[in-house]
């Protein structure tokens, strides 16, 4: 590996030149768990219901206004 190249597991900033391991709101190390988000599917699903049921009834609204 050429001395430019720094390893995936180091945390490097290019722009600046610094490690900024410590900064990072987010775990760096090769064994760090897992970053998962949660299971919101019933959530986007109820919101995405809601959202189409207030545009088909301002959709309707405004045929019976023309």
């Amino acid at each position: 590996m050429s001395e430019d190249k720094k390893p995936d597991y180091v945390v490097y900033d290019e722009e600046t030149g610094t490690y900024n391991a410590a900064l990072l709101p987010y775990s760096s190390g090769v064994a760090a768990p897992k970053i998962t988000t949660p299971d919101i599917t019933s959530w986007k699903q109820t919101n995405i219901n809601k959202v189409n049921h207030e545009i088909k009834s301002q959709f309707d609204q405004l045929k019976r206004a023309i």
